[in-house]
């Protein structure tokens, strides 16, 4: 890759703070390559949860028919969800079960997790997909009424989202699959504060 001019670099040599914590070293790249010296202190991690019943029971009714459409939030929460259905379920009943209802991904990143999978069919949602970007999707493709909607969560859970898709006749099943934590390591958040 040719360096960008120093008209185009935008940092001219600042100290830039990344929080970022899973692609740390992609994004040091990238300030650099702009001209900024990186100081990259991440903020959290992802910490799937131990026993997730709410997963497994989730599991449950898929493989039942029990649901309508599934929206899939993010790329490491997808994946973690399949870890853990893998646990109870084979994941060639999964994606059969998968294969009957509707399937959306919240940006490249669960759409390509679900590809590995061999559920390339999902819908991609807007990029960057906000949850009210989502709601736009659905409101558009039709009536949720008396639909089953699961929504895979990640790190917490998005009360307006679950309330939008309420108010929109949907039953919702929320599929926490992780929670946030600070990092192991403390120093570098601390140095960069």
């Amino acid at each position: 890759m040719a360096p960008l001019s120093s008209e185009k670099s935008g940092f001219n040599g600042l100290r830039v703070i990344s929080f970022e914590s899973r692609r740390s070293e992609q994004m040091a790249a990238l300030i650099e390559e702009r001209g900024g010296k990186a100081l990259v202190a991440p903020s959290m991690r992802e910490l799937p949860l131990g026993e997730n019943r709410e997963a497994l029971s989730f599991g449950q009714k898929l493989i039942s028919g029990q649901v309508d459409v599934m929206i899939f939030l993010t790329g490491i929460g997808t994946e973690t969800l399949f870890q853990v259905l893998e646990t109870a379920f084979p994941l060639a009943r999964l994606v059969e079960a998968f294969s009957k209802i509707k399937l959306y991904a919240r940006g490249p990143k669960p759409l390509e997790a679900l590809r590995r999978r061999g559920l390339g069919s999902a819908s991609t949602l807007c990029d960057p997909g906000t949850w009210r970007d989502v709601i736009k999707v659905l409101d558009k493709e039709g009536s949720l009424s008396q639909k089953t909607v699961v929504v895979q969560e990640y790190g917490t859970s998005n009360k307006e989202f679950i309330n939008d898709l309420v108010a929109r006749g949907a039953r919702v099943i929320r599929v926490p699959v992780y929670r946030w934590t600070l990092p192991t390591d403390l120093e570098p958040l601390k140095e960069a504060l």
